[in-house]
């Protein structure tokens, strides 16, 4: 893939992606996944309450602009790239970002509710094959030619992405993957995210939008629903109950033990680290 060897040229320790084609089907529609993503691990998406009853009541996951997410940094990064002026005009793309993280306390906190009507944070857990199969029926059935990438995120510095942006270049059939290498591509200052995102990629002409909602069936792609810890049993149950209310699976329903007695937790953190033995986060 000559055409973004100069996106790491000046980093040799950003870890370059190796794309595995899973299907090229119809005329330019292709799926791909980073060699580095076992099939077989798992993928975490951490949310708030609401968040997840939107998701989960309205069956759709949010692929959402880059250029709207909340970091500056990234923000600017992307309108280096998908904008008029950028360096790969009449392209847009959108992103969907999980994680490898499972056993970190910061992430539940992160995101619960801040106020006095407090909910504990909801986790889904997918296979990465599931979500590579999900992801090319979707790419398959959307309306423009579109690409899918999943892929983990490197690290690198600021001035790595200045470098990157001042080199970048990119023509014919190589643009969507030199953006999505692009999009794997983040400041340092995350690298405890351990990181990897579903990557939409196409040249539609549909205007801007600031994401594209694309439908799944959770009781069959989603592995796990787990509300996250709470000193407020009743908050974890009125979450309970309002997913069992939007028609999920009582079986996908799990709560966190991370802040149970140390004898249990001992025993639930042995049982993840089984389960979670092909992930390279912690």
């Amino acid at each position: 893939m000559g055409a973004s060897v100069g996106l790491y040229a000046n980093a040799k320790s950003v870890e370059r992606p190796t794309w595995e084609r899973i299907e090229r089907f119809g005329v330019g529609h292709e799926i791909y996944r980073d060699r580095r993503i076992n099939p077989k691990q798992w993928l975490y998406r951490y949310m708030s309450a609401e968040r997840a009853f939107k998701t989960i009541g309205e069956r759709k996951f949010w692929f959402a602009d880059p250029k709207e997410w909340d970091d500056p940094h990234e923000a600017w990064w992307c309108k280096q790239l998908f904008t008029e002026h950028g360096h790969l005009p009449g392209n847009r793309a959108f992103g969907l970002c999980w994680t490898l993280r499972w056993r970190d306390e910061a992430n539940w906190r992160l995101y619960s509710c801040p106020s006095n009507d407090a909910l504990p944070a909801v986790r889904i857990r997918v296979r990465a094959r599931d979500l590579t199969t999900w992801l090319h029926a979707t790419v398959r059935d959307y309306e423009t030619v579109a690409k899918g990438f999943l892929g983990v995120v490197s690290y690198c510095s600021i001035g790595h992405l200045i470098r990157a942006a001042r080199e970048l270049h990119a023509s014919g059939k190589k643009v969507a993957r030199v953006g999505a290498e692009t999009l794997l591509m983040k400041r340092i200052a995350y690298e405890f995210e351990h990181e990897v995102r579903a990557l939409w990629l196409d040249s539609a002409k549909l205007g801007a939008p600031k994401g594209l909602a694309c439908s799944f069936d959770p009781n069959t792609l989603v592995d796990q629903v787990m509300i996250g810890p709470s000193k407020d049993a009743n908050a974890i149950a009125r979450v309970e109950r309002k997913l069992r209310a939007l028609s999920l699976a009582p079986t996908l329903i799990t709560k966190s033990k991370i802040w149970d007695p140390p004898s249990v937790q001992a025993d639930a953190e042995r049982e993840a680290a089984r389960e979670n033995a092909l992930s390279g986060g912690g």
